[in-house]
C-alpha cells in the first residue's frame, strides 16, 4: 500500500469520526425515524399504525413541496398526532457539489419554511446519503440543528427488501442492556408501512423502549398543538432570519432563499406549546453532543484504532 492510499483511507475514517449522532444516549432506547415525507396517501397510514400501537416516531420532512396545501396539512398532522417532526435536507441536492454558502442558504430556507408551517424551528436534520462533512455538521450546528444518522437501515428503498428480516439481522447480536438504535425507514415505502406493526412488536419483544429522537439523544423536545389546514401554501421568500449559534462541544464529546412568507386562503390554526428557550438551547445541544464519546465518534475511533497498526505495517 502506498502513502497516498493510506492517507485516503485515514481521511475517510476521520470524516466518519465527525460529530454525528447515530445511536441513543441510553441503552435500551430505540428511535424509529422516517425520511422523504410527508407523502399523500402513505404518511397518514404510518401515523395510523403508530397511533394504534401507541408508538413514537420522528419524521424528517422535506420542505420543497410546501407549495402543495395537502403536503402542508400532512406535515401539520404529524405534529398534531403527537409525533416528532425534524428536517430532511433536500435529497436531490448533492452536497459534494455545493459551496458552503449554497448549503447555508438552503438550510436557512428550509428552517424558515419549516418554522412557518409548524410554528417552531427544527431541532434535528438528516443529510442525504451520509454526505455531511465535519464542516457541514458545524454549519448545521451554528443554525441550532443536531445532525443524526442511523445505525439500523431498513433498506426499504430496495425493490426486494425484507424489512422485518433487516431489523432482525441488525438487532441479532444486540442487547437492550448495552445497545440502542436509531432506525431509518421511508414514508414512500408501502412495504415499510405494511410491516411497521410487526416491527414495533418485535422491537418491544426484545426489551427495547421506543422513544422520540429528542429523548433518544437526551434533550427536551419542542412540540406544538396544531390544527391542520388544507389551504395553506408556502410560495414566496424573504431574507433569512437571524439564527442562534450552537456552542461547540468540548474535546472528546460527540454530536455528529431566504426566510419564507406564506400566501394563505386560510391560515393554519396553531396553538404553540413550544418553549422558545428549548429550540436553540446550547446546553441541550451540548448535552446531545456528549453522545460522541459512545455513539458516532466511537465508530470512527474504534475502526481507526484497529486498522491503523495494519496500515502502518503495510506501508
Amino acid at each position: 500500500m502506498n502513502i497516498f492510499n493510506f492517507l485516503t483511507i485515514a481521511s475517510l475514517l476521520i470524516v466518519c469520526d465527525s460529530a454525528v449522532i447515530s445511536q441513543c444516549k441510553k441503552a435500551g432506547h430505540f428511535a424509529l425515524t422516517f425520511d422523504e415525507g410527508p407523502i399523500n396517501g402513505l404518511t397518514s397510514n404510518i401515523l395510523s399504525i403508530l397511533k394504534a400501537k401507541n408508538a413514537p416516531a420522528t419524521f424528517h420532512i422535506s420542505t420543497q413541496n410546501f407549495n402543495d396545501p395537502n403536503v402542508i396539512n400532512l406535515a401539520q398532522s404529524i405534529a398534531a398526532a403527537g409525533q416528532s417532526v425534524a428536517l430532511r435536507f433536500p435529497p436531490q441536492m448533492a452536497l459534494t457539489s455545493m459551496s458552503k454558502q449554497e448549503i447555508s442558504n438552503v438550510l436557512d430556507n428550509n428552517i424558515d419554511s419549516f418554522d412557518l408551517v409548524l410554528n417552531f424551528k427544527p431541532q434535528f436534520i438528516r443529510f442525504p446519503y451520509r454526505q455531511e462533512t465535519a464542516e457541514i455538521v458545524t454549519l448545521a450546528e451554528s443554525k441550532g440543528l443536531i445532525v443524526t444518522e442511523q445505525n439500523l437501515d431498513a433498506m426499504d428503498y430496495t425493490a426486494d427488501a425484507n424489512i422485518v428480516f433487516n431489523f432482525q439481522v441488525a438487532m441479532a447480536n444486540a442487547l437492550p442492556s448495552q445497545n440502542s438504535f436509531i432506525s431509518l425507514q421511508h414514508d414512500y415505502s408501502q412495504k415499510s408501512a405494511d410491516q411497521l406493526a410487526v416491527i414495533i412488536d418485535m422491537i418491544r419483544s426484545k426489551g427495547y423502549n421506543l422513544v422520540s429522537l429528542a429523548e433518544c439523544v437526551g434533550i427536551k423536545e419542542v412540540t406544538s398543538t396544531i390544527v391542520p389546514s388544507q389551504t395553506s401554501s408556502v410560495q414566496s421568500q424573504q431574507p433569512p432570519r437571524a439564527t442562534t449559534a450552537v456552542t461547540k462541544p468540548t474535546a472528546g464529546t460527540q454530536t455528529v432563499q431566504p426566510n419564507p412568507s406564506s400566501t394563505t386562503t386560510s391560515s393554519p390554526s396553531i396553538s404553540s406549546t413550544a418553549k422558545p428557550s428549548d429550540v436553540n438551547n446550547n446546553a441541550d445541544l451540548n448535552n446531545a453532543a456528549n453522545l460522541n464519546g459512545s455513539a458516532g465518534r466511537s465508530v470512527g475511533s474504534s475502526v481507526l484504532s484497529v486498522l491503523l497498526p495494519f496500515l502502518v505495517f503495510l506501508l
